[in-house]
């Protein structure tokens, strides 16, 4: 159950990243999103994501160097 969860939470971070991306070229924010996506499931167990919530975890230091990480190694 928790492998499924995990890959409907990696889908809705996916979808919601590339839609807040849209003044990127889809196939740019894709990877971009791939990437943060990734590193973020890699960074932070499931209950960590859902304690934080989704309204809150951008604003999390480690998501933030993700997301920097990201831009920099697809973006460029």
């Amino acid at each position: 159950m928790l492998i499924f969860f995990n890959k409907l939470l990696r889908q809705e971070f996916l979808r919601s990243c590339i839609e807040g991306a849209s003044e990127i070229e889809y196939s740019k924010a894709k990877t971009y999103c791939t990437c943060s996506v990734n590193e973020m499931i890699d960074s932070y167990t499931v209950a960590e994501i859902q304690r934080i919530g989704e309204e809150k975890i951008l604003s999390e230091p480690l998501v933030k160097r993700i997301v920097a990480y990201c831009a920099e190694k697809t973006l460029e």
